[in-house]
């Protein structure tokens, strides 16, 4: 059954891979296509592109904490707590490194993506950029735009699937560390319980990986109708 999920996912990209791919052909090849249906064709394939990668990203099973917290309040020596809050303390400030690491990718990568719009934009100026590829022409900012969308991808690809893997990693630990010594006391006072504090506070654990999607869907789906509106809509004034 998970063979056959994996199958049925991987299928979503290479047909997106496929029609992208025929729409490119169609543009350079002159297949007396018209404008619109080869936009179309791009623009399915690149949702269905995109379908796939949602479809294999959230298919991933996450592990399950399995660790068993003591029923009953024990006390811990302060030899042994010291060890326990050293550990707590690590977990913490690895999961601070990560966060901080995601917020400069985030920021730092969609300031960039930004700018390359904005750069597509202000190029509409000059219509000595108008390009024409065999049957198609269209402005220099269709490229920039799809330069910019291929950079924020490449934005997404490494902060979902590696830093944000890793803290969750990290956050992990944490929901471990406090369900195992959430009962445990020194003179009485309780230490850890912080990280599900917070768990509860954002919601059920996963929920922060359709925030990520959002962050970065938004910005693609603004840039796809800026590319539709630049490459549909666009004609320069020794045209009209």
């Amino acid at each position: 059954m998970k063979k056959q999920r994996f199958v049925a996912n991987w299928r979503w990209l290479a047909i997106g891979i496929f029609l992208i791919v025929a729409s490119f052909i169609a543009m350079t090849e002159n297949l007396n296509w018209t404008i619109k249906a080869t936009l179309l064709v791009l623009l399915v394939g690149v949702l269905i592109f995109l379908t796939g990668i949602f479809k294999i990203a959230f298919s991933m099973p996450e592990k399950q904490r399995t660790v068993e917290s003591p029923k009953s309040e024990e006390k811990t020596d302060i030899k042994d707590a010291q060890l326990i809050l050293e550990e707590w303390k690590t977990v913490i400030q690895t999961q601070m490194h990560f966060n901080e690491m995601i917020m400069r990718v985030r920021t730092t990568g969609v300031s960039v993506v930004l700018a390359v719009f904005g750069a597509a934009a202000f190029s509409l100026q000059f219509e000595k950029l108008y390009l024409r590829i065999g049957t198609f022409a269209f402005h220099a900012a269709v490229p920039i735009i799809g330069f910019g969308l291929g950079m924020l991808t490449g934005v997404f690809i490494l902060d979902y699937f590696y830093y944000y893997k890793m803290l969750l990693g990290a956050v992990r630990r944490g929901y471990q560390i406090d369900e195992a010594y959430k009962h445990k006391a020194v003179n009485g006072t309780k230490m850890f319980g912080m990280t599900a504090l917070i768990s509860k506070a954002i919601g059920k654990p996963g929920r922060s990986k359709f925030y990520v999607w959002a962050f970065y869907g938004i910005v693609f789906v603004l840039g796809c109708f800026l590319l539709i509106a630049v490459f549909m809509g666009y004609v320069p004034m020794s045209n009209q």
